[in-house]
């Protein structure tokens, strides 16, 4: 069989007690064997994720809790001429692989994708076909980043004060420097916490927390009440 060349790209997951989600992604990463490194960030889990990444060709990090801290000290040591981003619980399309392959040679400096559930859902529909477009409002970290080394340097990477949305907040300062381009290919995200919260239900929280963090409320503020909205 012949080898895949190997692209210039540092993937990044971080991980916090997602170990069978996890695996289910670097089986299908590994297996297409095209990023030059990929990098498991833990944030302290207390299942088995860590044992998870070891048992695959990856780059085992340690970190402290929160993904902005996360994905910023996998970034630090990332050697990558680009860097892609993803959620432990997403799996990824047929069409994944030309798509990155095409990435790096159109030179594409900043990218995500569209997504959909793997649970169907008329409600779980719209919000993923909301992720066709390409408005701010409707982007977040499930649909992955991808961006050159470069650019993530020069805007500091991710605001460490984020307790939530940290997508959103580096997003708004990327695209006041480059465009953003949507990817067609889908990433397919678990629907588990619609599942254990109730679809409807957790949909409004999730915009109610947004519609407040446009609205200027702090990042401690915003945590406290999603974890309160939740319960």
């Amino acid at each position: 069989m012949q080898q895949t060349k190997k692209l210039p790209i540092s993937l990044i997951i971080p991980v916090l007690n997602d170990a069978v989600f996890l695996k289910s992604l670097l089986d299908q990463v590994c297996r297409i064997d095209l990023f030059e490194e990929i990098i498991v960030v833990d944030g302290g889990s207390a299942d088995e994720s860590r044992d998870v990444a070891k048992s695959f060709a990856v780059l085992l990090v340690q970190s402290k809790t929160g993904r902005a801290i996360q994905m910023n000290e996998a970034a630090r040591i990332g050697t990558g001429v680009y860097f892609l981003f993803l959620h432990a619980d997403v799996k990824i399309s047929p069409d994944f692989p030309a798509t990155i392959k095409s990435l790096v040679a159109d030179k594409i400096t900043l990218a995500n994708f569209c997504l959909e559930f793997d649970k169907k859902n008329p409600i779980l529909d719209f919000s993923a076909y909301l992720t066709r477009f390409s408005t701010n409002i409707f982007q977040f970290g499930d649909q992955g980043l991808w961006l050159k080394a470069d650019l993530f340097k020069e805007v500091g990477g991710f605001d460490e004060n984020c307790l939530l949305l940290e997508d959103q907040e580096i997003l708004t300062r990327l695209r006041k420097k480059h465009q953003l381009k949507k990817q067609k290919e889908c990433l397919v995200v678990s629907a588990r916490k619609y599942e254990k919260h109730g679809v409807l239900r957790l949909q409004m929280i999730y915009s109610w927390i947004y519609l407040r963090y446009r609205f200027g409320m702090s990042q401690e503020d915003l945590a406290k009440l999603y974890q309160s909205l939740l319960n």
